[in-house]
């Protein structure tokens, strides 16, 4: 039971952690100043967007980064598909769409600490400033999903056993758990609207 428990947790977990790993190599190889920022983001997509560590001092970048991982974390729980219920389903269909799960769950939350970051710099005076700053998270975010996202996909496949295609299609119901990790992707985005411009210095 301790298992069957833990083992929906497993995708998530792994989701939020290479989030936060993606962000923090491309801080510190950029901070190194070795290799260019364009390079180190083709590797280590900046989860964490410049302008956003301007805005926070440390604290404030810890809190944002980890309840942003905790938004795309939710989100790709939500967005992953039930199980099949006629017969076992391809591991390459399962793969890739946990991969698409990732990769949108990922865009989700880009667009909610986007959105906390037009907030924090709010007013703007200028309307199309707004998507000059929101695109680019988004399409880091994208990119994410399509670098990394392959990652926590291969974990979900591996995590995932035979048993689990044998079970009866009431037992495989994931109705309570996407519910549940769309109400924890909802608080987690609106925390980070309201982290984002409270913990914000004025510059």
């Amino acid at each position: 039971m301790g298992n069957s428990a833990v083992k929906p947790l497993l995708l998530p977990a792994v989701v939020a952690a290479l989030w936060l790993l993606s962000g923090l190599g491309y801080s510190v190889l950029v901070n190194d100043g070795r290799l260019p920022a364009a390079f180190t983001a083709l590797v280590f997509p900046d989860t964490l967007p410049i302008r956003a560590q301007v805005l926070l001092d440390n604290p404030g970048r810890v809190l944002v980064a980890g309840l942003t991982a905790l938004a795309v974390a939710a989100a790709t729980l939500a967005l992953l598909p039930a199980p099949g219920r006629t017969g076992a389903t391809p591991r390459r269909t399962r793969f890739l769409a946990a991969w698409m799960s990732v990769a949108l769950a990922a865009v989700a939350g880009s667009a909610a600490l986007g959105t906390g970051m037009v907030l924090a710099d709010w007013p703007t005076g200028q309307e199309a400033w707004v998507f000059t700053m929101v695109s680019p998270v988004l399409l880091t975010g994208a990119y994410w999903g399509i670098a990394w996202g392959w990652l926590p996909a291969l974990v979900s496949l591996a995590a995932r056993t035979h048993d689990d295609d044998a079970l009866p299609p009431e037992a495989r119901s994931t109705g309570p758990r996407r519910t549940w990790a769309l109400g924890a992707f909802v608080l987690f985005s609106a925390a980070v609207l309201v982290a984002l411009p409270l913990t914000a210095r004025s510059l």
